[in-house]
């Protein structure tokens, strides 16, 4: 098992860049990662985006808000195996006294069956030719906020794609009943020299 995640490890580079190659030919092969199959699913394999989770590649993170490159996916029954394999263990880890933030644009999806880390405002699921096409979102978790959150917690994302970005793992309970407020003086438009959706304020 430790092997199996070593490979993985060792495979996240590759992985960022085949995220990056991604975003112009989501068809691309899907990332090998190795597994036996005597062990089950490899730990990036996948039919869906709810079986993909937003991994950071170290034990601690990074200090700050993390890029899509400080990130890899996963599948959702393998990140506590590999947290055990990248933290050395299941006990508390040391980490630096830093302050993270989390990045609304980022999320896990699955492409040719293979999790993958993505940054919605450069990817395909925030393609648009309109600002019709455009939504804002709380972040690209299963649930969004009740109520009115911050501007820097809002995303942009085309309508059609969001079952490709929402993230509803399978041990995730249902949301609360509640509906999210966004801020007045934010909206998701088209940006025309891009052609991605992206958050403008006003």
């Amino acid at each position: 098992m430790r092997n199996e995640f070593l490979v993985v490890l060792s495979l996240v580079g590759a992985a960022c860049n085949a995220q990056l190659r991604e975003t112009e030919a989501p068809d691309a092969a899907p990332v090998d990662a190795g597994g036996d199959v005597d062990a089950g699913p490899s730990p990036v394999a996948c039919t869906r985006p709810g079986e993909c989770s937003l991994v950071a590649r170290t034990c601690c993170g990074v200090c700050g808000q993390p890029a899509v490159g400080d990130m890899f996916g996963l599948r959702w029954d393998r990140t506590e195996q590999y947290r055990s394999v990248v933290c050395g263990g299941p006990g508390p880890v040391p980490c630096p006294a830093c302050a993270t933030m989390e990045n609304p644009h980022l999320t896990a999806t699955c492409r040719a069956s293979a999790c993958l880390a993505i940054d919605v405002r450069t990817d395909t699921v925030s393609a648009c030719t309109t600002d019709a096409d455009c939504m804002l979102r709380y972040g690209t978790g299963c649930c969004e906020l009740c109520g009115e959150g911050l501007t820097s917690q809002l995303t942009a994302l085309r309508k059609d794609a969001l079952q490709a970005v929402v993230r509803c793992l399978p041990n995730e309970g249902a949301c609360p009943p509640c509906m999210p407020t966004y801020p007045a003086t934010a909206r998701a438009a088209c940006n025309p020299q891009t052609r991605r959706c992206e958050v403008t304020l006003r």
